[in-house]
């Protein structure tokens, strides 16, 4: 295929390193999420905890959760804004997302796709001083 043979390029960070932890579940309808996907989610498992709220707990801690992000693949009749909460993530290894509509939460409909990735720092080495 042309135009599609591009070379994979390594980012690179001036302190010990960064990976990503992606994750992706499936909205199935108001149970907890079904097909999810993420080799750092513990047991394989999102709660909804409310309308348009989910959890999930990360299997090890990581040093630090620098960034991250959520996308949701809602349909055009709906306006879902997905948010990510990895607050907790460094001392309890738990992470939310919320998904609203405006000011309410609301869940995506059923079989939208929520995924996304945490950027976690690999150690606790900085750069120079």
């Amino acid at each position: 295929m042309a135009g599609y043979d591009r070379p994979l390029s390594l980012t690179e960070s001036v302190d010990g390193g960064l990976v990503l932890v992606p994750f992706c579940f499936t909205i199935n309808g108001s149970s907890n999420p079904d097909a999810v996907l993420g080799d750092q989610i513990l047991s394989r498992l999102v709660t909804r905890t409310s309308a348009g709220l989910f959890t999930f707990t990360l299997v090890n801690l990581p040093y630090a959760v620098v960034g991250g992000s959520v996308c949701c693949n809602s349909g055009a009749t709906e306006d879902i804004v997905p948010h990510l909460d990895a607050s907790l993530a460094n001392s309890t290894g738990v992470v939310t997302v919320r998904t609203i509509t405006a000011t309410t939460a609301t869940d995506p409909a059923d079989n939208d796709i929520v995924y996304g990735t945490l950027i976690c720092a690999k150690t606790d080495r900085r750069a120079g001083t």
